[in-house]
């Protein structure tokens, strides 16, 4: 059992608004104004009519693990943002947040990308090279991810039926290194031989060798892109590639994090992204018929080791929590996974301090109302700093399908959740749906719905957002600051 060190708190970042930069993302307090548009129109080419709304009357609930609400609830409490893209969105919503505080949100239109420079009250096309459009199911996972350190931003999506390789393998490439003004497509794409949920991260080198790669190209991070294979759709291998020029090109590194997994017990996937520790670890973790199981590499995807999280149960079989999973490291190490377990369906996170060596207790995070959990994910901000979004349902029951296959019919909303203190014994966990909870983000989730969420970013002045979907259209959320939350 991990000895669990007292909550770590860091400078607080400035009050929400008072950045006085036209485009800042915190312009909040003060702009409490709330307004509308059909949501069923495309995304114009010009600035939309304002669609945000930020509601200080609107705040976040403060809990106790397993969806004890505080008595009295703490001051402060953080408020709520929405900011419906008004731009279609099938499924699988990602979220990016610049330095400039420009939100790059994915799936538009099925293929492309939207932004917004003003906190989310107006949306506009970027001006990328994008792809055709095409059925609903043909595009299938978008995935949009920032290098926090160079700004850079990554844009990977999958056409089921016409990759970039010749043998129809590989996804889409895109990235911008003008806040998301303009785009550059690779032609060649990235991943030829995989196929199904590619997603792209960075961070830093394990290897001198790499340190030294890099040096020489003036990059300071490895970005890898890692996708099922060898077979279409589920896999059940997961193959990793490593780039150590900024994502310009990419090369198979030697090993998997199926390796030694024996793919007749389980079929792993791994859809999720996987986390790279300041060290250059790199660990991504999938259900097993052994419970949540972590795989590490320390030499940057060329072997891999597996670790069983105790005291989990997540038996990675297509239903309602398929895919439900995920990882996250801070900048001292730490690593944080998060996954809804198979005996209640309720969402639960633990941590480690040591490299997956010893584990915390888990702590169930879910709302009291919470009876159904799905789309799991989490991202950390600093020792203890933690966010996880998430879609709960108060239906126990599925009224009709699976929740894969077929849409299950359970009224779903869009969660978040984050701690300034995770390593507290009986931490504040401030939680909120971003939706208005009259009015569910989906009504029944299936493939065809969402596989899973991108994780929660931190925008410059220290707010959460998250990317959400609701009625096949983009929506973003996000909540203030926490009291004692960092950058």
């Amino acid at each position: 059992m991990t000895q669990k060190p007292s909550g770590r708190g860091v400078d607080a970042p400035p009050e929400a608004g008072t950045s006085g930069k036209d485009d800042d993302v915190g312009q909040q307090a003060a702009q409490e104004q709330s307004s509308t548009r059909d949501a069923s129109q495309t995304v114009p080419d010009s600035p939309s009519q304002a669609v945000s709304s930020c509601d200080a009357s609107r705040s976040a609930t403060a809990l106790r693990p397993g969806g004890k609400v505080m008595d009295p609830q703490p001051p402060d409490a953080p408020f709520v943002c929405t900011a419906p893209t008004g731009a279609r969105a099938p499924h699988n919503a990602s979220l990016q947040v610049t330095r400039a505080g420009t939100v790059i949100f994915a799936p538009a239109d099925s293929t492309g990308l939207v932004r917004s420079k003003d906190g989310g009250a107006t949306w506009l096309k970027p001006l990328a090279d994008a792809p055709p459009q095409g059925e609903l199911l043909e595009w299938a996972h978008p995935w949009v991810t920032r290098d926090p350190d160079t700004d850079k931003l990554f844009f990977t999506n999958y056409h089921t039926l016409g990759g970039t390789c010749g043998d129809g393998t590989g996804h889409h490439y895109w990235t911008s290194t003008d806040d998301g003004a303009t785009w550059e497509q690779h032609s060649g794409g990235v991943g030829c031989d995989s196929w199904d949920w590619g997603k792209i991260i960075t961070g830093p080198p394990a290897t001198s060798q790499s340190r030294e790669a890099l040096a020489m190209r003036g990059y300071p991070n490895l970005v890898y892109f890692c996708a099922g294979g060898d077979v279409w759709a589920f896999g059940p291998q997961h193959f990793c590639f490593r780039s150590t020029d900024g994502g310009e090109t990419f090369k198979r590194t030697l090993g998997s994090p199926t390796n030694g997994w024996n793919p007749s017990l389980d079929l792993p996937g791994f859809p999720n992204a996987g986390a790279i520790a300041p060290d250059g670890t790199f660990y991504k973790v999938f259900g097993s018929s052994q419970g949540v199981t972590v795989a590490i590499s320390e030499d940057e995807a060329d072997s891999w080791h597996h670790v069983r999280i105790p005291d989990t149960e997540l038996a990675q079989i297509p239903g309602i929590n398929w895919l439900a999973s995920n990882v996250a490291t801070d900048d001292e190490g730490n690593l944080y996974v998060v996954w809804v377990d198979d005996r209640d369906l309720l969402p639960y996170m633990v941590f480690s301090t040591d490299g997956a060596k010893t584990w915390s207790e888990r702590m169930m995070v879910g709302a009291p109302e919470v009876r159904t959990a799905t789309n799991i994910n989490v991202a950390a901000f600093g020792p203890g700093h933690v966010a996880i979004v998430y879609y709960g349902s108060p239906d126990i029951d599925a009224p009709s399908g699976d929740g894969y296959t077929s849409r299950d019919g359970r009224r779903y909303h869009g969660y978040m959740v984050a701690t300034a203190h995770a390593f507290a014994d009986q931490p504040v966990l401030w939680t909120t749906t971003v939706n208005d909870p009259a009015q569910p983000t989906l009504v029944g989730i299936s493939l065809e719905v969402s596989e899973y969420l991108g994780p929660p970013v931190l925008g410059p002045e220290g707010s959460i957002w998250a990317g959400f979907l609701q009625d096949q259209q983009g929506f973003a959320g996000r909540i203030s600051p926490l009291p004692g939350w960092g950058r």
